[in-house]
């Protein structure tokens, strides 16, 4: 495995970061089934707890479904930031990035406010970049 030129790093970079900024987007937006084209066919996805415990977890098809099953109703808020993304070769990528995430019911009223980092493998699929795994761990929430 050769590893990408300065150039080819630079540009990996740019378009993992406009991968995220996509995730974050359709996230927000609920809009699932574009969140699972994100994904690879045999991706995966998990979210853990401020205590550690497995709270959502899917594999290939239904990632979106089980994450909008976990979250339950309301106005959903993901900001990503302070990305590190590692490229590993011209097919593999991992990232890690500080997580932010709201949710709100009714008229606006915020009944979480999360704080964590995600965890992303990356592969090339057809000349473009998809997730393979991606793991967010919570650290902090605060729920009214």
């Amino acid at each position: 495995m050769t590893a990408p030129s300065p150039l080819d790093r630079l540009l990996a970079i740019e378009q993992l970061r406009d991968l995220q900024a996509r995730l974050c987007r359709l996230a927000s937006a609920r809009d699932w089934p574009a969140v699972e084209e994100l994904f690879l066919p045999d991706g995966r996805f998990r979210a853990f707890g401020a205590d550690g415990a497995l709270t959502c977890f899917a594999d290939g098809p239904g990632i979106g479904q089980a994450i909008d099953r976990a979250l339950g109703a309301g106005t959903l808020i993901v900001r990503a930031f302070g990305e590190e993304f590692d490229v590993l070769s011209d097919s593999r990528a991992e990232a890690r990035s500080s997580v932010e995430d709201l949710l709100f019911v009714g008229d606006r009223e915020r009944v979480l406010h999360g704080f964590g980092w995600l965890s992303v493998a990356y592969r090339r699929d057809g000349g473009h970049w998809r997730i393979r795994s991606a793991e967010f761990t919570r650290i902090a929430r605060e729920q009214r």
